[in-house]
């Protein structure tokens, strides 16, 4: 019995560093500046230099400041800040690279991080005629805010949606 002691504390051991793989077998790998730039050609995206995978990496996206718009009524382009802030979101098919169908639909939802009292909000999204979309979020006070978009679309009336999300950290 004493022999097959270390057989067993070897075989755990091993199990310990090559059993279980990869934990998260996804990659939300970034694409190198070639790749992007493509990318963003081939979605209208202009030349955006970040896009993003949807949570399930259904869908390539960019989210970038419109416009922010603080309680004196002073208009900037260059950082989110309290007050009405409007973001253009570009979206489509990460498999082929496709457009997003007429029918595609965002959602937005955005809360404080640091609430003492979470409260989710509800912003408003308006497709515009280029195919983007703008999405108006309030930021009530300083600190870190997260956005919530929700996509969905259907290329076809007989495949189901294809549904997926993105959260944008936004800090003020």
């Amino acid at each position: 019995m004493t022999k097959s002691l270390p057989v067993i504390a070897m075989t755990f051991t091993s199990l310990m560093f090559f059993g279980c793989g990869p934990m998260n077998p996804k990659s939300t790998a970034t694409t190198s500046a070639g790749a992007t730039s493509a990318i963003s050609k081939k979605a209208g995206f202009g030349d955006s230099k970040a896009l993003y995978y949807s949570e399930n990496q259904v869908f390539v996206l960019s989210v970038r400041l419109h416009s922010a718009t603080d309680p004196n009524g002073n208009e900037t382009t260059s950082k989110p800040q309290i007050g009405k802030n409007i973001f253009r979101i570009r979206f489509i098919h990460e498999a082929d690279l496709s457009p997003v169908s007429a029918g595609a639909q965002v959602t937005l939802d955005y809360t404080h991080l640091k609430a003492k009292i979470p409260e989710i909000f509800h912003g408003t999204v308006e497709r515009q005629p280029d195919g983007s979309f703008l999405a108006t979020a309030y930021f009530q006070k300083k600190g870190s805010w997260v956005m919530n978009l929700r996509f969905s679309d259907s290329k076809d009336p007989i495949e189901p949606n294809f549904v997926d999300t993105y959260a944008v950290p936004i800090t003020l």
